[in-house]
């Protein structure tokens, strides 16, 4: 994804989660958060330099998650699922945190 091309992994983490991705920008955008969701928020609000990019197990598109008023983007993943189904877990939702070089 060339819109990372300038950010480095920086920690993964999966949290087991029923959330599709327009819920998830829903509960951002209202800022009604859960523990996780509000760790990611926070993080951006402190770190303008972080995207989280945030994968839910079964789809071909991603979520993005950055800026100081966190803004969250769904972007298609061509063969996501396809790619990650072998090492991914049914129920879960993976974030990925990078940070820019």
């Amino acid at each position: 994804m060339s819109l990372l091309k300038n950010y480095e992994l920086q920690r993964t983490f999966k949290v087991e989660s029923d959330l599709d991705y327009k819920t998830i920008s829903k509960l951002i955008a209202e800022k009604n958060t859960n523990r996780i969701l509000q760790g990611i928020v926070s993080t951006c609000k402190s770190n303008n330099n972080v995207i989280f990019l945030i994968y839910r197990y079964g789809c071909n598109e991603v979520l993005l998650v950055c800026g100081d008023q966190p803004t969250t983007i769904i972007m298609p993943g061509n063969k996501l699922e396809q790619i990650l189904s072998k090492t991914t877990d049914h129920g879960y939702i993976y974030a990925f945190c990078y940070l820019k070089k």
